[in-house]
């Protein structure tokens, strides 16, 4: 599955925002104190969440949020709340990601059989989503998703099935439901996006990549926002690399190696990985290809880590902000010197390679053969045992 960066999540939020924009029928009527005041945080939080623009802005909101939603879950302490104001307890609870004592207020309303209760189960539904329960999630989902309002919240719960279903007719069903529902919907026409790639990858996992192809290449045709067009062009343009020659690379600073050509390395099998130091699943894969490397190498492996100047610097310890080309290089190699890495590595100073390998989510791995085949594209960290197997069959 493709990781999708900070700037996306923001994003996400801004769209979705989880439970904050959605109170539901049954907590607004309640017109009480602690209702008004938890909207009039809402707006405040959506209002300065168009103004983010990076991680760090983000975070900062997010801590500012907490603080007031902790205070107001303090005046409530105490007071006697009817069975709406119990599920906005609820809420606040899973805004500030406390999940056993979000469903702790969920369960109780659920087992009374509250007038709220399929908001209950709804709320619940997303705090099992949120702690990776997608297959208990996803029954209780179906039980009541005729009974609570389409809006952003119930958006969400769908695209989060799609991405995390554990079986493969769950998500392509999932998939083409959220398609469905938001129709042409230019507000959510990024996220449709998402959801057309979604089903191509898994054709491409089960070995449909003609099917994959044909999805994305009809997807090209109907999307028109440009960004999320341009998306799904460089999914289309990474697919259609598959069992073909691969693409040249070239970069114009190179670590642990003098600079290297695909045609010089004809006989071997080759990964590119294409990561950043900023990317924690790149990090999660790392030791596994250096470890692979030092495996294999003997045996023909090699193993090229492609990054590009960012203009910036951060990774697991540090935040520089922006830094000169000069400075992102010496960190850059600090930080391969750190994770010990001895595999080549390459830098490049604009995006050409990623794009012609279709890379916009990373880690993207491309598994070239020892006749200069793309064998297969991996995107995202996923089970080690999986990258070690496909590394192992790429040497066979």
């Amino acid at each position: 599955m493709k990781k999708i960066n900070i700037f996306v999540l923001i994003s996400l939020a801004m769209l979705f925002v989880l439970n904050v924009s959605c109170l539901g029928p049954a907590v607004a009527a309640a017109a009480d104190p602690f209702t008004a005041e938890y909207e009039a945080l809402d707006k405040k939080f959506k209002e300065k969440l168009r103004t983010i623009n990076s991680r760090d802005a983000y975070m900062a909101l997010l801590k500012e949020r907490n603080k007031d939603l902790e205070t107001l879950l303090n005046k409530m302490k105490g007071a006697s709340l009817k069975d709406p104001q119990v599920l906005l307890q609820g809420k606040i609870f899973f805004d500030l990601r406390k999940f056993s004592q979000a469903l702790e207020k969920f369960d109780a309303l659920i087992k009374k059989n509250s007038p709220v209760m399929n908001e209950a189960k709804f709320d619940k539904v997303k705090v099992l989503l949120a702690n990776n329960k997608t297959k208990e999630a996803i029954p209780l989902f179906e039980e009541i998703e005729n009974k609570v309002k389409k809006d952003e919240s119930y958006y969400q719960v769908i695209f989060q099935i799609a991405y995390s279903a554990e079986a493969v007719s769950k998500r392509q069903a999932y998939s083409q439901k959220f398609i469905a529902v938001v129709g042409d919907n230019e507000k959510y026409i990024k996220y449709k996006a998402m959801m057309i790639e979604n089903l191509a990858t898994i054709e491409k996992e089960k070995g449909n990549l003609k099917k994959a192809i044909e999805i994305l290449d009809k997807g090209v045709k109907q999307i028109t926002h440009p960004g999320a067009k341009s998306s799904l062009e460089d999914a289309l343009n990474q697919l259609k690399i598959i069992n073909s020659p691969a693409p040249e690379i070239r970069a114009e600073t190179w670590f642990n190696s003098k600079p290297l050509t695909l045609a010089k390395l004809k006989g071997k099998a080759i990964i590119i990985d294409f990561w950043a130091t900023w990317c924690g699943p790149c990090r999660q894969v790392m030791p596994i290809l250096e470890e692979s490397y030092k495996k294999y190498k003997d045996k023909g492996l090699v193993v090229i880590g492609f990054t590009r100047i960012q203009g910036g610097y951060s990774d697991d310890k540090v935040n520089k902000g922006k830094v000169s080309k000069e400075e992102e290089l010496k960190l850059t190699k600090g930080f391969c010197d750190r994770f010990k890495i001895t595999y080549p590595i390459a830098i490049a100073d604009g995006r050409d390679v990623f794009k012609t390998y279709g890379v916009s989510g990373i880690p993207t791995m491309v598994m070239i053969d020892k006749k200069g085949i793309v064998k297969e594209i991996e995107v995202g960290a996923g089970p080690p045992d999986q990258l070690k197997n496909k590394i192992k069959e790429l040497m066979k």
